[in-house]
C-alpha cells in the first residue's frame, strides 16, 4: 500500500512548479490563496513556505509577500557529475567562455598531479562557466594530451560528455579538496564579485575506470551563486 503524501509536500510541489515557470523576484500566491486553491490549511501552507525559504528558494518581504529567490547551483559531494550536467539537472542552460587553451609541457608540479613524466605534453585550459549567462565558476584544468586529445571546439562544450560519448571512457571517481579563500584581481571581476570577497576554491583529480588520471582542475566558485552540499554516511556496522 502506497502511503499518503504529507500535505505540506503537496504544497511544496505546487510552489516548485511556480518557481520553475516564473522569473526571479516574482511574487507567489499568498498563503490564503494557496490554502483555498489546494484545500489545505494555512498552517500547512506556511510550513511548506518556511521549508522553501530555509532552502533559499523563496524569500519574504514584510507586509508584502513571498517572492522567488535567485536559484543557486548545488553541488552534492556524493555524486560525480560535470558542470554541464549539474546545470542541466536544474533546467538551466550552459555557456562556456574559453579564456585559455594551449598545449604545454608539464612541470614538476603538474606531472605529479597527473602521475605522468615531467615534460610530457598536457592541455592547459581556463574556462569561465556560466548558467543562464550568470558566471558561476572559473576552472583551470590540465589534461594529458596523449590520453585526452582536445580541440578548441571540444573545450567550448562538455569535456566529460566528449570523454564518455566519443572516447568511450568511463569516468569512475574523483578526489576533491575544498578551501575557503579571498578572491582578487581578474578572477573576481570575471565572477562579478568584489575584490577580496570570500569564496570557494576546489582542487579535483579525476580518474578513469582503468585507474589513469585524466584531469586535474582548480575551480574558483562564486559563493553567492553556488552551494556545496556534503553527504556523509555512517559506515560502521550495527552491533
Amino acid at each position: 500500500m502506497i502511503p499518503d503524501i504529507p500535505k505540506y509536500m503537496i504544497v511544496i510541489d505546487e510552489i516548485e512548479k511556480i518557481i520553475k515557470t516564473q522569473e526571479v523576484n516574482t511574487l507567489i500566491p499568498s498563503e490564503r490563496n494557496l490554502s483555498l486553491s489546494l484545500d489545505i490549511s494555512r498552517m500547512t501552507v506556511r510550513k511548506a513556505i518556511d521549508i522553501l525559504v530555509n532552502q533559499g528558494k523563496l524569500y519574504r518581504v514584510n507586509n508584502v509577500g513571498t517572492f522567488i529567490s535567485e536559484q543557486k547551483l548545488y553541488k552534492v559531494f556524493n555524486t560525480l557529475m560535470g558542470f554541464t550536467d549539474e546545470v542541466l539537472s536544474t533546467g538551466g542552460t550552459v555557456q562556456n567562455e574559453v579564456l585559455l587553451f594551449e598545449k604545454i609541457q608539464a612541470n614538476e608540479w603538474i606531472s605529479a598531479k597527473l602521475n605522468i613524466e615531467e615534460n610530457d605534453f598536457v592541455y592547459k585550459l581556463i574556462r569561465l562557466r556560466k548558467k543562464d549567462q550568470v558566471p558561476l565558476t572559473i576552472q583551470e584544468s590540465y589534461l594529458p594530451s596523449s590520453l585526452i586529445p582536445l580541440t578548441k571546439k571540444i573545450v567550448e562544450n562538455s569535456i566529460y560528455h566528449y570523454i564518455t560519448n566519443t572516447l568511450n571512457y568511463q569516468i569512475i571517481s574523483s578526489i576533491e579538496e575544498i578551501k575557503a579563500i579571498l578572491i582578487t584581481g581578474e578572477y573576481a571581476k570575471l565572477l562579478e564579485m568584489k575584490d577580496g570577497e570570500p569564496t570557494i576554491k576546489t582542487e579535483q583529480i579525476s580518474y578513469l575506470e582503468n585507474g589513469k588520471i585524466f584531469e586535474y582542475t582548480i575551480s574558483y566558485k562564486n559563493q553567492n551563486k553556488y552551494e556545496l552540499v556534503v553527504q556523509a554516511m555512517n559506515v560502521r556496522k550495527s552491533l
